[in-house]
């Protein structure tokens, strides 16, 4: 969808690495607004379409909610696995009604669909505009993009290139090659996309500055005048390669003011449409001069738990999980997200005596609310390599850590049924280190041996027992922990509490 064939021309600037990298090198490591990571708007709409379109290729023609559902929870469990708040965002009610000279139709049922999914994106401590009512006045995309532009979201994940146009200064393209080509949502290893994997990342400087692309806005909006989109079919005969090279000469800034002589010879006389150009340029946002309604309370994107008692409710009703089954599938898909989250976490504290994590301050209500989320380490073992290798992010180094999680079985109401032990998880250096940092390691922790993996240990052999901090020690961070843990000295508490 979006631009026909934008992503073709603006190929050459893409940069190729996956959300895990991005998130920890560019949000946790510098500790950007203050809360370890990265704030990431994502066009929900157009991933409901995606799951919709691949089930009616496997046969499914008119999934009910609780199927489209079930494979958009495991993707959000998947989301947990990196230092990433998510703000989810669809369409409003002033999207355009006519796209492709098709009716944008409604169906039955997608109200109740957005209904519940909003209560599971919030159960897993993610964002659809601080918990309101409140969508998107227009299309998801447009505002998704005015966001970004306004420095309120670090980046958003479309595979509509419309989001170039509209603006935005970042756009990721997560769904890839692989567009839910398994739907097997029995193990969450075989769901594309995952943060793990590689995904294509457009910043609007390298679109810009790039040799062989050099587009800035005005020229992207030439190209999708020329190349026709959502909005129009544009003009016959301006293939992608005409419409880049008249682009990046210039002429769409100036078709901004007036037509171009050169051009008007092969062009209609409604060429530019003044209409389409507008849509892009000034489309329907929360910060059009019109809409009148509350704007989104972007200071309420903070680093969240998932809340493991609400969520456990959420998918016995929704789902039919119950018991032994609801265990299972928690130890695998749930557990190391949340194990993730509370290690990443800014408002997280280590107590060595315990080897465990726990939450400890609200930085909304600032509230005591009961029962503590923790998670228990047991083993640590550093990989060899670093790892994951992209070829446009530094790499890695990772551990893979193994956790108790009997407080979040607990926590989920399935202390009754046999205990599991979730696998190990992939957790970078630096986000150990920080929060680790005022402790020796020289604790209960114990390290994974040789033999439990073949990426365990060091190459000359010795046991990783230490943590070492290579790169954290910066000023800002010691500053940031120490006031952390003096300012929540003996205050323990639930961050998914209300």
């Amino acid at each position: 969808m979006g631009i026909s064939k934008l992503w073709e021309v603006v190929e050459d600037a893409a940069q190729k690495q996956s959300l895990l990298n991005l998130a920890t090198n560019e949000g946790f490591k510098t500790d950007n607004r203050g809360i370890r990571g990265l704030v990431v708007g994502v066009d929900i709409s157009i991933r409901i379409k995606a799951i919709t379109a691949a089930l009616r290729t496997a046969g499914i023609l008119n999934p009910p909610p609780k199927v489209i559902l079930e494979r958009i929870f495991y993707q959000l469990c998947n989301f947990l696995l990196a230092p990433i708040v998510f703000v989810f965002v669809f369409d409003g009610p002033g999207r355009p009604s006519v796209k492709r000279n098709t009716r944008v139709v409604f169906r039955e049922g997608d109200a109740e669909l957005i209904r519940i999914l909003k209560t599971m994106i919030l159960d897993f401590g993610f964002f659809y505009y601080d918990a309101s009512t409140f969508d998107a006045p227009g299309e998801a995309e447009a505002e998704l993009a005015q966001l970004n532009a306004n420095d309120e979201l670090d980046a958003i994940i479309t595979e509509d290139s419309d989001g170039l146009v509209f603006g935005a200064r970042c756009v990721v393209r997560t769904l890839g090659y692989s567009l839910f080509s398994n739907l097997d949502i029995h193990s969450l290893t075989l769901i594309r996309p995952s943060v793990q994997h590689e995904c294509i990342i457009y910043y609007d400087d390298a679109i810009q500055h790039t040799p062989g692309v050099s587009l800035d806005r005005d020229g992207l909006l030439l190209c999708a005048l020329l190349l026709g989109g959502d909005y129009d079919d544009g003009l016959p005969g301006f293939g992608p390669k005409i419409a880049h090279a008249l682009a990046a000469c210039g002429f769409g800034r100036e078709l901004l003011d007036s037509r171009h002589p050169k051009l008007a010879q092969n062009m209609p006389a409604t060429f530019p449409n003044v209409f389409v150009a507008k849509l892009y340029l000034h489309p329907l946002t929360s910060k059009s001069p019109l809409f009148s309604a509350s704007a989104p309370d972007v200071d309420s994107w903070q680093p969240k738990q998932p809340n493991i008692s609400s969520l456990s409710s959420f998918c016995s009703e929704v789902f039919g999980w119950r018991g032994s089954k609801l265990l299972q599938k928690f130890n695998e898909v749930l557990w190391p997200g949340a194990a993730f989250k509370l290690i990443s976490s800014p408002h997280v504290l280590y107590y060595p005596g315990q080897s465990a994590f726990a939450a400890l301050y609200d930085w909304g209500t600032r509230a005591v609310p009961r029962p503590v989320t923790k998670v228990v380490v047991l083993k640590m073992a550093k990989l060899k390599h670093y790892h994951p290798a992209f070829p446009d992010s530094p790499p890695l180094n990772i551990y893979r850590v193994g956790v108790s999680a009997s407080n979040f079985v607990l926590l989920a109401g399935l202390a009754a049924f046999p205990a599991m032990t979730p696998g190990l998880i992939s957790i970078p250096e630096a986000i150990l280190a920080v929060g680790m940092r005022d402790l020796s390691l020289e604790t209960t922790i114990l390290t994974l041996p040789d033999s439990d993996s073949e990426e365990a240990g060091t190459e000359d052999g010795e046991d990783d027992d230490i943590l070492e901090i290579y790169d954290t020690d910066e000023e800002d961070l010691q500053k940031a922990h120490s006031s952390l843990k003096s300012a929540t000295a003996g205050v323990v508490i639930d961050l998914t509490m209300d």
